[in-house]
């Protein structure tokens, strides 16, 4: 005590308080033994607040998937571009992931990768999609701290038109064989260069 000042300090074991992850109390008593015998304490609460500082992280800034075929109806798209997002705060459990009102595709919950804290969705077509097809939206990821902050990712869907098929035949995500494989392929090689341009 200085000047009629009480002043406390943190130690090393005040990290040990935070990295539980969770909102508590500090609860200090101070003991004063006066010099005519007597005693006396005084209780001191310190609420410690755990606060949300930092929004999620998309992997990405523009999500543009470019196809060179109709996308079937349940087709998983983030099955060839995962759509990811982290957060630095400890204290996000859980990223949501939302998207436009739209009547052609929606997100799913995928999962996190444990110890990363890198959180997944999964976008998929809730109807054929046909060439010619180029839409743009806006998908948000949202913490569940307090309080809560979100970021925005841009997503773009390009069905095109004119993409040889060397078969001839029915190609879809859907199909069996030699033919699904060769789909997919032309599908990688078409988001890979994608990729390479934007």
């Amino acid at each position: 005590m200085l000047n009629d000042e009480l002043i406390l300090y943190t130690t090393e074991n005040f990290s040990k308080l935070v990295e539980e992850k969770h909102e508590g109390d500090i609860k200090i008593i101070l003991h004063f033994k006066c010099s005519d015998d007597r005693e006396d304490y005084i209780s001191v609460y310190q609420k410690i607040a755990i606060l949300n500082r930092n929004s999620p992280v998309f992997s990405r800034k523009i999500y543009h998937y470019k196809l060179g075929m109709a996308i079937p109806e349940d087709f998983e798209l983030t099955e060839l571009l995962p759509i990811n997002a982290t957060d630095v705060d400890y204290t996000t459990n859980m990223i949501y992931f939302t998207i436009d009102f739209n009547q052609d595709f929606r997100l799913g919950y995928k999962g996190v990768t444990d110890g990363k804290g890198v959180f997944s969705t999964r976008l998929s077509s809730l109807k054929t999609i046909r060439a010619p097809y180029r839409k743009e939206f806006s998908i948000t990821a949202t913490d569940d701290g307090f309080p809560k902050l979100n970021s925005t990712a841009t997503l773009i869907v390009t069905v095109m038109d004119n993409v040889d098929n060397l078969s001839g035949e029915n190609t879809s995500p859907k199909c069996n064989g030699a033919i699904g494989k060769s789909f997919n392929i032309l599908l990688l090689l078409i988001i890979h260069a994608s990729l390479h341009l934007n």
